[in-house]
């Protein structure tokens, strides 16, 4: 059966939402069908852009459901996607409010858990307009739109309310590698391949400002936590951290040279006091920079050599950080003495590194296809989460931090609870 659907846990029931607006409920213990019955009802999922009926892709979905040997601790999971998954977000205020998008080109924005299941029997909205993969996605601060980025250049703005393209933002001539919402406004940062970072009123779709002065593709980047300032890393051939001026455009300070990185940066952390920020390269090296004049604080090299660093968090404001590699080391940093507190090794790499906003979790995803939980005190694993079948290359956390939502290179999205009993 050709289907794409919506598996949700309730109790040791399986309830899946077919795309023709069909459920059929599973025991989950012994994977034998309760009810056949179809109830069918009318559905509201749409095609996202100008309004076409939904008529998405599909993909093969029953074969991993039904085969008694898979290991699946997800609570929830979406199955609409027909090719990998690059990109996944939790609304910062919609405590069921979810969106994925991926190499099928397609972005989706559905519902978590029982009660929302319940109320509209698995509907989603399908976002179709871009013309590549989307490589980012991010819910503005009030949980109204969604952006998402493109290979092809693109950033469009959908409103979650009913899934309708508001905006189609151009102007990058390449691939957009990243999005930042302003933090308290409807300002939406995009930093694209073609060496240059845009700015646009999310809200009316106007251009807004371009920084321009990376060599490179400009791989990372984000607004400071006051949203006064802009910070830029650019990647491969030009390994230079910038802090801009959103009023006028302009970098008042560009970190570089023989004491900074050597390679391109990979991906860069802000302190929440807006004050320093982290950085990593594709040589493995990491460096805390001063957002207020440009000097670098200090080097902190641990990963090994050659291999890149892939993610970097502030863990609350401690003075702990931590950053994850492809070389399968997660490691917590002392930023007071730039010493290491604790190491957590991993089987393969590391793709994607989560904070918990109010203890000292963090939560890992990476080739392996397996959801860490870690105590950074400690250093020791506390939790698995199984029921991906290849790399994890998203994640993002529910607002209260109990629950994780995934995407990966399998087309399957995943929601994993951090309550879940050891």
């Amino acid at each position: 059966m050709q289907i794409w659907m919506i598996v949700i846990k309730v109790g040791f029931i399986l309830y899946i939402s077919y795309k023709d607006g069909a459920i059929d409920a599973f025991d989950s213990l012994s994977l034998v069908v309760l009810s056949l019955k179809r109830m069918l009802f009318s559905t509201n999922a749409e095609l996202a852009e100008d309004g076409d009926d939904f008529s998405g892709s599909v993909v093969e979905g029953e074969d991993d459901i039904m085969n008694s040997n898979f290991e699946d601790d997800s609570i929830h999971a979406f199955q609409g996607h027909t090719d990998a998954i690059y990109a996944v977000a939790w609304s910062k205020v919609s405590p069921d409010t979810v969106a994925t998008g991926g190499a099928d080109e397609l972005g989706f924005i559905w519902r978590v858990g029982e009660d929302a299941f319940m109320e509209n029997q698995g509907d989603v909205f399908e976002l179709r307009g871009h013309v590549d993969t989307i490589t980012d996605m991010e819910f503005n601060n009030d949980g109204s739109s969604l952006a998402t980025a493109g290979m092809d250049g693109c950033v469009k703005i959908w409103s979650v309310s009913d899934g309708k393209c508001i905006h189609t933002l151009d102007g990058p001539t390449e691939s957009i590698d990243w999005l930042n919402w302003h933090p308290r406004g409807n300002v939406l940062l995009a930093g694209s391949s073609d060496f240059t970072v845009w700015m646009w009123n999310a809200q009316s779709g106007d251009f807004m400002m371009t920084f321009s002065g990376h060599a490179g593709p400009v791989s990372c980047g984000s607004f400071t936590p006051d949203g006064k300032a802009v910070v830029t890393g650019g990647g491969e051939g030009d390994a230079t951290l910038r802090v801009w001026d959103p009023k006028t455009g302009q970098a008042h300070i560009c970190v570089e040279g023989p004491h900074f990185h050597g390679t391109g940066i990979t991906c860069l952390g802000i302190h929440p006091n807006g004050q320093t920020a982290i950085c990593g390269a594709e040589a493995g090296t990491i460096r805390l920079v001063s957002l207020e004049s440009g000097k670098v604080l200090g080097s902190m090299d641990k990963h090994l050599d050659g291999s890149s660093v892939e993610d970097i968090v502030y863990i609350l404001e401690d003075g702990i950080a931590a950053s994850a590699g492809m070389d399968g080391n997660l490691v917590v940093w002392d930023l007071a003495s730039l010493s290491v507190r604790v190491e957590c090794p991993h089987p393969e790499g590391i793709t994607k590194l989560l904070a918990h906003p109010n203890n000292h979790l963090l939560i890992s995803g990476g080739l392996d296809g397996i959801v860490r939980c870690w105590d950074a005190r400690a250093g020791t694993c506390v939790h698995e989460f199984r029921g991906h079948t290849d790399a994890i290359q998203d994640m993002d956390m529910s607002p209260d931090g109990n629950q994780i939502l995934s995407g990966g290179e399998d087309g399957m999205a995943r929601v994993f609870d951090l309550r879940q009993p050891t």
